[in-house]
């Protein structure tokens, strides 16, 4: 009876999203700042932002340019992205820790950026 319960946890387990896919979604919120302290427009991912200002992302292991070309300023930076610290936490089980990273990477959710990102303006 007891292996029982123990292997239909494990398969309950086995069925759930991985770890940075629950806590932290597949979006990230970066904090855009123009290094002159001008109000600008930015673009990134096909979306025009508001700088200063907050851009939702989706996540992604590809690399994201901003792209400012405006009067006030003209530059560029690149958010660049690592490893989600609560991906790991789906590893800490054994059974659950291949279909956690799993899922994580199928749904971009493993991935994370900087929190706030100065573009340098010319």
């Amino acid at each position: 009876m007891k292996a029982l319960k123990a292997m239909t946890l494990a398969s309950a387990i086995a069925l759930l999203p991985g770890c940075a896919t629950i806590f932290s979604g597949d979006t990230a919120t970066i904090n855009l700042i123009a290094s002159n302290g001008q109000e600008t427009v930015a673009q990134i991912d096909g979306q025009r932002v508001m700088v200063p200002g907050a851009a939702v992302v989706k996540k992604s292991k590809d690399p994201k340019v901003i792209v400012v070309d405006t009067e006030t300023c003209k530059g560029e930076a690149t958010l660049k992205p690592k490893v989600e610290p609560t991906m790991w936490i789906g590893g800490i089980f054994v059974v659950y820790g291949l279909f956690s990273t799993t899922t994580d990477y199928a749904t971009g959710a493993m991935w994370d950026y900087s929190d706030t990102v100065v573009i340098n303006c010319e």
